[in-house]
């Protein structure tokens, strides 16, 4: 389960779609593939004129938003089995731990460094 971004266009090529959310009154085009990745897509209309200005691929923080807030897409991409939200949050933040982790564990290699070097440095005196 992926949220894709911009630079993660090209990634789509090949892959087959499994579902798109594209309703006609939305804010946002969600397509889904296959293998459990997503990308939101919003437009930006001229209200003066009705033509887009602008189309842009939201952020993961935006997208996932985005998913959860809307009750049906939530559900369409569970029910089909490509995206869990949940899961996909539940991941997310075991990955924030481990990096956590990952830091703390290099900050006290590198302070213990400091300490060694420090302890040598002032013990000959």
């Amino acid at each position: 389960m992926r949220v894709l971004e911009y630079e993660n266009i090209p990634e789509l090529e090949g892959k087959t779609i499994a579902f798109t959310h594209i309703a006609q009154f939305a804010d946002n085009v969600t397509i889904a593939t296959e293998d459990g990745c997503v990308i939101v897509i919003t437009q930006d209309l001229d209200e003066d004129y009705g033509e887009t200005k602008r189309t842009k691929v939201l952020p993961k923080p935006y997208a996932v938003q985005y998913i959860e807030g809307s009750k049906y897409l939530r559900e369409e991409l569970s029910k089909r089995g490509i995206f869990d939200i949940e899961a996909y949050k539940k991941k997310q933040r075991e990955l924030a731990e481990k990096r956590k982790e990952e830091f703390r564990m290099a900050q006290e290699k590198k302070e213990r460094e400091e300490y060694e070097r420090l302890k040598a440095k002032f013990s000959d005196k």
